[in-house]
């Protein structure tokens, strides 16, 4: 079962205390390090490939991809967010739901999890997007962690995160993670579909693209294509 789209409200009615409108803290995301992503998807990417980045957030995987040579256009619907993003790269404000910037791209990334939100929605903007011999890039909860909702804390950069409670009831995962930089602390309440690549597939397929396998050790970066690539 997959949860309801996103609602939004205007954006200028959505920014509170540094909270983007999904309930994201601008400061604990301009915080966190791009850890190796941006190198894991230059990997799957053509040679100064163009590239869309869907939910960029502050841009933390956006500068590594400019660096590696890709010239980026970074999505978000948060204005503060795209602030702290690389003046490099093309900043778009705007709902990736609806998304429609009549381009096509050599790869659509879309990590920070959004295909776990609204799976149907995300498919058909990356399918909108992406060249006939591009690439897909997304970013799942990986199934096995997602079903044996443990809490924990792990430490990332500067940024403590704490995931607690959590539960897996039939294929959703519930949890709050709190972030924490310091002294300040912000809670995030997150309501998620558990996609393995079975699901994605069949997901996929109705925007007509193709699951063409995880790429890395975590089983959370899973690419596509367009169907008949």
């Amino acid at each position: 079962q997959l949860a309801a789209p996103p609602s939004y409200r205007g954006l200028d009615d959505c920014m509170v205390d540094g909270v983007a409108p999904d309930g994201s803290p601008v400061e604990v995301f301009a915080a966190l390090p791009p850890r190796g992503i941006p190198e894991l998807l230059h990997s799957q990417i053509a040679a100064g490939g163009a590239v869309l980045e869907l939910g960029c957030g502050a841009g933390r995987i956006t500068k590594g991809l400019l660096d590696l040579g890709h010239r980026v256009w970074a999505v978000d619907n948060a204005p503060e967010m795209l602030e702290r993003v690389d003046r490099r790269a093309e900043r778009v404000e705007a709902d990736i739901w609806a998304l429609d910037l009549r381009m096509r791209f050599d790869a659509v990334v879309a990590g920070s999890y959004l295909v776990n939100q609204w799976a149907p929605l995300l498919f058909a903007t990356c399918a909108r997007h992406v060249a006939p011999d591009g690439v897909v890039l997304v970013q799942r909860y990986a199934p096995a962690w997602a079903r044996a909702a443990e809490a924990g804390s792990s430490t990332s950069g500067a940024v403590e995160i704490t995931i607690d409670p959590i539960t897996c009831v039939d294929d959703r995962v519930r949890f709050t993670a709190t972030y924490r930089i310091g002294e300040r602390s912000w809670a995030q309440d997150l309501d998620a579909s558990v996609l393995d690549d079975a699901a994605l597939d069949r997901i996929a397929s109705y925007s007509a693209l193709h699951f063409d396998g995880v790429f890395d050790e975590l089983d959370e970066w899973v690419a596509f294509v367009p169907s008949g690539a």
